[in-house]
């Protein structure tokens, strides 16, 4: 017999009582059912919007690897379509690439040219060096700074400048004894 039975029997309590009290835990039972299924929706709701933001980030990092490998290929085909011939390699031109004294073995013309600054050596492989003109290799320092190694023409420029035109913004005082 159960505590219900005897609580009626016993006339301690009535049936319309009991059917209150059990009537109020259904409704408590609902209640917490609820209030568990609401944090489970919430939980799983923030954990989709975290997997949202990492998927959003992985996506903005394989588009940014997808362009680097673009302009990758894009200066690959610039210094091939662009690279200057090194058919008679009488003169070795040595240069620091990697904290590397490097050798590169051009004519004599293609020397002058380079310490003018016409040519320019450029590499976007390791141990691969190419001779392209200057206009190109400006081109590829704005894709790939790092890809042109050995630009002479800034240096040419302030060599062949005047050096009087250095210090045309000081006067020289009258009195100044040699």
């Amino acid at each position: 017999m159960s505590l219900r039975d005897q609580l009626l029997k016993s006339g301690i309590a009535t049936q319309s009582q009991h059917q209150r009290v059990r009537t109020e835990k259904k409704q408590q039972a609902k209640k917490k059912s609820k209030v568990k299924a609401d944090s489970k929706q919430d939980l799983t709701q923030a954990s989709r919007e975290k997997q949202k933001e990492r998927d959003k980030i992985l996506n903005q990092q394989r588009d940014l690897e997808r362009q680097q490998k673009a302009v990758g290929a894009e200066v690959k085909q610039w210094i091939s379509q662009h690279a200057v011939a090194r058919r008679e390699k009488t003169e070795a031109y040595r240069f620091i690439h990697l904290d590397k004294v490097k050798t590169l073995w051009v004519s004599k013309a293609q020397l002058n040219d380079l310490i003018r600054g016409t040519l320019s050596i450029v590499s976007v492989e390791s141990d691969r060096y190419e001779l392209v003109l200057h206009a190109i290799a400006l081109k590829i320092f704005e894709k790939i700074p790092e890809a042109v190694i050995v630009n002479h023409r800034d240096t040419v420029d302030s060599v062949n400048s005047d050096p009087d035109q250095d210090y045309a913004g000081y006067d020289i005082p009258d009195d100044l004894m040699w």
